[in-house]
Parts: C-alpha cells; structure tokens; sequence
C-alpha cells in the first residue's frame, strides 16, 4: 500500500512539474524576454527628428500635433496622435496631390520602448488626409517611415531584430527550467524504481543538471530564432 502510495505521489510530482515546464519555456518566457529592437533605439532613448507643434483638447478626447523629420515633410505635414476612448489613433496631414501612401509607424511607450510596428497602405479619399490609424493603447510617440507615395518609393521597410538582452534572458530561464525539471525527474523516477531488484541506471545528478542546462539554452536559440521570422513581419493596416 505505502509503495502504491509513494508511486501516485512521485508521480503527481512529476506531471506538476512538466506541466509548469511546458507552459514556462514555449509561452510565457519569450514573451516575457523576446522583445523586438529598433534601430533608432540607444541607449533606452529613442532619437527621433519629429517634434511637436501643439496640443489640442475637445470632446471627445485630445490630440498632440507633431511635424515629422524634414525627409518627409514635403510628402507629410504634420500628423496628430488622437486620444479617445480609451484608445490612441494617428491621423496625417498630406499634401493635397498626394493619391496612395505607404508608410510604418513605430509606435513606443513613455519608456521609450518599442510596442509595435505598423504598416499602412492607404488610397486617400479625403483629400490631404489619411484615415486613423489604431496603435496600441500605452503608445506615447511614434516614428514614420515613408516607404512610398503614388509611385515613388522612398525608404526600404523596416527591419526588426529582437533584443540581444531579452535572448540571453530567455537562454537563462529556460536552462534554469530544464535544470529544475531534470532534477526533479531524477529524484522522482530514482525513487520509484528503488523499490525493483532489477533497476535501470539513472545518470548521476550533476551529469544530468549539466545536460539539461546545454538542452535549455539550445531550446530557448531556436524559439528566439523562430520567434524572430514573426517578429520582423510587420504588421499590415
């Protein structure tokens, strides 16, 4: 009865633990750690051209005027950020000829940290306006790139990485993880077989540790390295 006992329980153990591991290293840990880089981002602070003009309060919410860098100014004008609802949209003021755009807009956090890239084509239908654009709700100021009006093509897309910080961090953790959940898979399956005459050799504890540690951080390279194909596709509006 004690042995039937010791087995649920060794094996309940075990279930928690890969369990936890499963959910730990392919979900939480990359989104965690595996942040997109701009290249305009140094040293934590986004160097940008655009400035702001005014602030605009109404209604319905309120907007921040800026005048983006002098590259695209004769194409752009300004462009507003709109705060309503909740939610935070850009709107542009164009020149009047212009019929197609394709621009990015990068959108950062107070902190200067990238949220999210969006890429907008758009056949303007009010004239010298495009439409708004959603961007994520904490986004605090932007950068745009101006990839084509009409049928001029100006700037290549954009190019994302992801952060060499966040890759060690997630190389870190999921070591740490296969660590842990080797060495309670070494402990849990050692005792349920210590009660056979006939018992299957178990690798030492420290040979084990050390492979799941090299396992871990192979693991977390390739989600990084699959994680980044997604990363880089920027988004389409």
């Amino acid at each position: 009865m004690n042995t039937i006992i010791m087995y649920i329980e060794n094996g309940i153990v075990l279930l928690i633990a890969l369990t936890l591991y499963m959910n730990l290293v392919p979900s939480v840990f990359p989104r965690l750690t595996l942040k997109p880089a701009w290249k305009a981002v140094r040293h934590g602070r986004v160097q940008l051209e655009e400035r702001g003009v005014r602030k605009l309060v109404f209604p319905e919410g309120r907007a921040n005027i800026y005048e983006p860098s002098p590259k695209i100014r004769r194409f752009i004008h300004r462009y507003a950020l709109i705060k309503q609802d909740g939610c935070v949209y850009i709107k542009c003021r164009l020149h009047d000829r212009v019929a197609f755009i394709h621009y990015d807009v990068a959108a950062f956090d107070s902190a200067g940290r990238l949220l999210d890239v969006l890429s907008v084509n758009e056949r303007i239908l009010e004239q010298g306006h495009t439409r708004m654009v959603r961007l994520p709700r904490k986004t605090a100021y932007v950068s745009l790139t101006l990839r084509k009006v009409d049928k001029m093509y100006l700037d290549r897309s954009v190019t994302l990485k992801l952060a060499p910080s966040g890759v060690w961090q997630c190389v870190i953790l999921t070591a740490l993880a296969t660590m842990g959940l080797a060495f309670v898979a070494n402990r849990t399956v050692n005792a349920m077989l210590a009660p056979w005459p006939l018992r299957v050799g178990i690798s030492g504890l420290g040979v084990t540790l050390v492979f799941a540690a090299i396992f871990g951080a192979l693991t977390a390279l390739w989600m990084a390295y699959r994680y980044r194909k997604r990363v880089v596709k920027v988004n389409k509006k």
